[in-house]
């Protein structure tokens, strides 16, 4: 299918391709083994999406994020390019049938967890497909180094077996030279081609500033940065009571995070990438495949727990490369915080295997049993049923999960589907004996196909519409045939979901690798500690963060706080006139806030002009009353 760049103008309307993905597209077209490490917004997808249009057969694509392989997927299908994704909302039927059409070549690309590439339903069908690139998304994912960890990410080297002439594309944001060579190994990689592009961004200036009243600067960014903003914060409960503040404060805002319902979500998104909201407050949750060039500004006000995080979020800022900030507020309380959660991070070893037995009893899993299945987890009810917080549950999940025992899938809203389970004449007979259920079934089997054979995806308020009547009668209905045996009717769903990755065992042999644990302690507080030294650095912010991730640089980058100078808060002659001379007009005809008197001036000048009025004040050119600069005739 012609040349890369004629693939790339055709689906995706692009002229060139960003620096370093043709050359990658070259390796993966020559079959050979490619890692290629590209920043956050750098078009790791095309690397991939582009040689798998002109290569025969279908690209197999692991991913972690459920909600990035929806996000993925969609957008291929808005380019007529046939893709599906493989996840636990699936039923095994639909698994089957999605896998089948893989095989006969009816997807060019094939989404899957690395738990779900691992089942013995996929194996078979793998075997059987014609696999023309094996990539490996979210790379980082394999080393133990890495700040994301998944033991599952191990196990992807088996499926190079069924393919031993498939190429392997693994891809990644942010890696250390130790998670690099993890993945080389872990992947088997042979005679690779490594592509590394500089972490450095050009055309962002990273700040941190020690701010008491962190609201007021927020607001004077805000307004004086153009274009959308995304604020990150620690917790669910301070997104939103972000986001009123500035609504109340006459800003366009929205919050986001995991709890959120999916249609809420959704709508958040879609009215971020379409610029009707200037600023988003989120949790980590939200960025993940969100791929929109205009963002001018990332702010933090609470530290991420690592520089690979931070690394990741505040590269959301200036993908188009024009003029861009990454805000990150510190104070002690902070520094303080981060040290503590890291801690919280790993409970107790006795407080996981509590953990662990309640999941089984939860879910009603005999010993023996619960491989491979999938269930639906609130995490409130949980946690509520057998007393523990849910800061205890959320942790000892992780480390369940990081032991191998469990996978935690991100929340998606899964809709409802329905199934006949019985053969037409059954259905023809129940219905004579059903007349108040006849036109309901009607419609079903009308509106949709397939119905004998797999799980349909069906819509319940459309189906109300025909009927002109309620989504709760029609829910009740289907309710009652799935008691009766008629339909299979599996109910919507917007939970996380637990799957079960080795057989339940007995409390007793239930146990986690104490080496292991010891040793992901230990990284977390190198993650930390590199976090901290980052705040408290009097040196360039973005060589310490280059020396991170193993690029030396020789040149400090000009724009950051250091390199600013915004620190400094000894104030020159020169500079003391200029400012002296600027405050004494603001103030001249009218009293005015403390705060309002530092917005007339950058605030890269921010301490050495509090300096000033300080030494204002101290010749007598101004008084301070109640919080007003007023000035002394």
């Amino acid at each position: 299918m012609g040349n890369p760049v004629e693939v790339l103008k055709k689906y995706w309307g692009y002229e060139a391709f960003r620096p370093l993905q043709e050359d990658i597209i070259q390796s993966v077209l020559e079959g050979r083994d490619t890692l290629a490490l590209l920043p956050t917004g750098g078009g790791k997808s095309i690397c991939y999406q582009v040689p798998g249009l002109m290569l025969e057969g279908v690209t197999i694509v692991v991913t972690p994020l459920v909600a990035l392989m929806r996000d993925q997927v969609q957008q291929l299908k808005d380019r007529n390019i046939r893709a599906v994704a493989i996840h636990s909302g699936l039923s095994r039927k639909d698994i089957d049938r999605e896998l089948d059409n893989c095989v006969y070549g009816h997807y060019k690309f094939l989404y899957l967890s690395p738990e779900r590439l691992q089942t013995d339903l996929a194996m078979a069908r793998i075997r059987d497909m014609k696999v023309s690139q094996l990539v490996v998304d979210e790379a980082h994912c394999i080393s133990q180094w890495g700040f994301d960890f998944r033991p599952s990410y191990l196990k992807i080297a088996e499926i190079k077996e069924l393919i031993p002439e498939t190429g392997t594309l693994a891809l990644t944001a942010t890696a250390t030279s130790q998670v690099r060579k993890d993945i080389l190994e872990s992947l088997e990689m042979k005679d690779v081609e490594v592509f590394l592009k500089s972490f450095k961004r050009e055309n962002i200036s990273f700040f941190v500033l020690d701010e008491e009243n962190r609201l007021q600067r927020l607001y004077y960014f805000i307004k004086r940065i153009p274009d959308t903003k995304i604020i990150y914060v620690r917790n669910r409960r301070k997104t939103r009571e972000i986001c009123v503040k500035l609504q109340q404060a006459g800003i366009s805002a929205s919050y986001y995070h995991a709890g959120l319902a999916a249609k809420e979500r959704l709508k958040v998104e879609g009215d971020f990438m379409k610029g009707k909201r200037e600023v988003i407050v989120s949790t980590n949750a939200f960025g993940m495949g969100i791929d929109k060039s205009d963002v001018r500004a990332v702010f933090h006000l609470d530290l991420p727990s690592g520089l690979e995080e931070y690394y990741q979020e505040a590269g959301r800022a200036g993908r188009d490369g024009k003029e861009s900030y990454a805000i990150l507020f510190c104070r002690d309380k902070e520094r303080e915080l981060l040290e503590a959660n890291v801690k919280k991070t790993f409970p107790k070893l006795e407080v996981i295997t509590r953990v662990y037995k309640a999941l089984c009893i939860y879910f009603e899993i005999i010993p023996g049993g619960g491989l491979g299945e999938s269930y639906d987890f609130d995490i409130k009810k949980f946690s509520s049923r057998f007393d523990f917080s849910l800061l205890e549950v959320f942790h000892s999940l992780k480390q369940i999960e990081a032991a191998g025992w469990i996978h935690l899938s991100d929340s998606i809203y899964h809709p409802p589907r329905l199934m006949v389970v019985v053969n037409s004449e059954v259905l023809y007979d129940y219905r004579l004996k059903n007349v108040s259920l006849d036109l309901i079934i009607n419609t079903i089997l009308r509106s949709y196909e397939g119905l004998f054979s797999v799980h349909v995806p069906v819509n319940i308020p459309a189906i109300a519409t025909k009927l002109n009547t309620s989504t709760e009668k029609i829910h009740s209905a289907l309710q009652l045939m799935h008691k009766e045996k008629i339909f299979s009717y599996q109910q919507a769903s917007d939970q996380p979901k637990i799957t079960f990755t080795l057989p339940r065992t007995q409390s007793r042999n239930f146990s986690i690798d104490v080496e292991m644990y010891k040793f992901l302690q230990e990284r977390a507080n190198d993650r930390m500690k590199g976090m901290l030294l980052y705040t408290d650095t009097q040196s360039c912010r973005m060589k310490v963060m280059l020396e991170y991730f193993d690029e030396k640089v020789n040149e400090d980058c000009g724009k950051c706080d250091i390199c600013r100078g915004m620190h400094i808060e000894t104030v020159t002659e020169s500079e003391f006139a200029e400012l002296k001379s600027h405050f004494l007009k603001v103030v001249e005809r009218t009293p005015q806030s403390v705060e309002h008197v530092l917005s007339t001036v950058s605030f890269i000048k921010r301490k050495r002009a509090i300096e000033t009025l300080r030494l204002m004040e101290a010749e007598g050119w101004i008084t301070l009353k109640n919080g007003m600069l007023k000035l002394e005739k």
